[in-house]
């Protein structure tokens, strides 16, 4: 799995990976911790932690059958 651009991620409150991840002079390549989050009714990012918007997301993996 890759990470694609946030403007592919569902829309539905699925769960996924977020991401921030800026190559820019102002932000000297920051990436945030990615965070497991979904979004609501009104398309946010429950639990993103930050002002600015994610950049990437990730889908979860499948749960294993046994732990």
């Amino acid at each position: 799995m890759e990470w694609q651009p946030i403007s592919s991620a569902p829309k539905l409150s699925m769960k996924m990976f977020v991401v921030a991840a800026f190559n820019v002079k102002e932000h000297r390549g920051y990436n945030s911790d990615p965070y497991c989050v979904w979004r609501d009714s009104k398309g946010n990012f429950v639990r993103w932690p930050h002002k600015f918007s994610p950049t990437h997301w990730l889908q979860l993996p499948e749960k294993p059958e046994e732990l």
